[in-house]
Parts: structure tokens; C-alpha cells; sequence
């Protein structure tokens, strides 16, 4: 499901934000993790407004 590879891009970042040398790098990870929560937020936000897109793609092997 997106959602989930979102959650596990996001687990992703946050480690290479642990891992990054100097405030650029820093700064560049922190605004795409900024990114990845907002789009795994609007991701969630559709899902509870139109819960047959969940089931729908996951019939179509999306889910996975």
C-alpha cells in the first residue's frame, strides 16, 4: 500500500537525516521528510474521504 512505503521512505529519511555530515545536507533531508509526510498525510486524507480507492487497489495487485 503507498501509504506504507511512504511510512517506510519517511523511516528511510529520518535515518539518513541521523547520518548526514553538515547543516546543508541537514537541511536538504529534513525538507524531503517535510515532503513525505505531507504526501503520505494527503494519501491517508484521501483514503478516508473515498474508501473504495483502497479496496479498488488493492484488487488491482497496487496494494502491494
Amino acid at each position: 500500500m503507498l501509504t506504507r512505503e511512504l511510512g517506510e521512505e519517511q523511516e528511510r529519511l529520518r535515518r539518513l537525516y541521523g547520518e548526514a555530515r553538515g547543516a546543508e545536507q541537514r537541511r536538504l533531508v529534513k525538507g524531503r521528510i517535510r515532503d513525505v509526510a505531507a504526501q503520505q498525510g494527503s494519501v491517508e486524507a484521501s483514503l478516508a474521504h473515498h474508501p473504495e480507492l483502497e479496496t479498488s487497489s488493492e484488487e488491482q495487485g497496487f496494494g502491494e
